[in-house]
């Protein structure tokens, strides 16, 4: 995502750019989409440069964030048997449940502190639920793909996994909707701890659907595997994630040099 003095600025706003931009004639509505022409004639504008999108909405731009959109699949386009597919299947090492993407929000400082079982909360505090669905898409980049399920809760025994949802989730966000969640993944996981190599090329790697099952709305993330090598800067720290087979692992030191050796060419 690009300054706030970049947005004023004619010579940095192109076709083709992904952005968000203030509606014409509104003072709050803001909507995201893809550059289509430039109506600002001045080389630059206070308020930010105007411009038209892809599907014909008007505003200034607001945020810079790439030349290439994320893609975003309406749910129909995931057929129900396909899920429940993946989810007979259980996980492995191209499949991965999570249960919630906010859970540690709103942890307490007490419930931190207290904390001695997960070394992500200890670490990471009330970022580790978001720091944990980073590591894993991150882990499926760096080896060959995958899919992150967010809504299903792994029973460790011989139970079945659970379908709970991310229904719950939406109540958590400014906007309640899968568009709100899908901004919420993007705007604090992806933008703010992977590199500019995978955030700006999104639809190269990422594709998201928020399908139905059992009348719970899941989150499925599609991931492809990546050309580059995916860290993850997580507190001014680098971190190499892979997938080991059910299993998202850390790797470093000569261990991550030879892995990348043989794995990006």
């Amino acid at each position: 995502m690009t300054t706030n003095e970049s947005i004023k600025n004619r010579e940095n706003i192109t076709p083709g750019l992904y952005v968000e931009i203030l509606l014409k004639d509104s003072r709050l509505k803001r909507v995201e989409g893809i550059v289509k022409s430039i109506l600002t004639h001045s080389s630059y504008h206070p308020h930010g440069i105007m411009v038209q999108l892809d599907d014909g909405q008007i505003g200034r731009v607001q945020k810079i964030y790439s030349k290439v959109p994320i893609e975003v699949e309406p749910p129909q386009k995931i057929q129900t048997s396909d899920i429940q597919e993946l989810i007979r299947k259980g996980e492995n090492e191209i499949v991965e449940y999570k249960s919630s993407t906010l859970w540690s929000k709103s942890l307490t400082e007490d419930e931190i502190k207290a904390s001695n079982v997960s070394r992500d909360i200890r670490n990471f505090g009330r970022a580790a639920s978001k720091v944990i669905i980073a590591k894993s898409i991150a882990g499926f980049l760096n080896t060959d793909g995958g899919n992150l399920i967010i809504g299903i809760k792994e029973n460790k025994s011989n139970d079945p996994d659970e379908i709970i949802g991310i229904n719950g989730e939406l109540l958590k966000l400014h906007d309640q909707c899968p568009d709100g969640y899908r901004r919420m993944l993007v705007d604090e996981i992806i933008r703010k701890y992977f590199h500019p190599e995978i955030y700006n090329h999104f639809s190269l790697y990422l594709r998201i659907f928020f399908p139905e099952l059992e009348g719970k709305m899941l989150c499925l993330i599609q991931i492809e595997k990546s050309e580059v090598p995916a860290f993850l800067t997580i507190r001014n720290k680098e971190y190499f994630f892979i997938r080991i087979d059910a299993e998202t692992r850390f790797i470093e030191g000569r261990d991550m040099v030879e892995y990348c050796k043989n794995r990006f060419k």
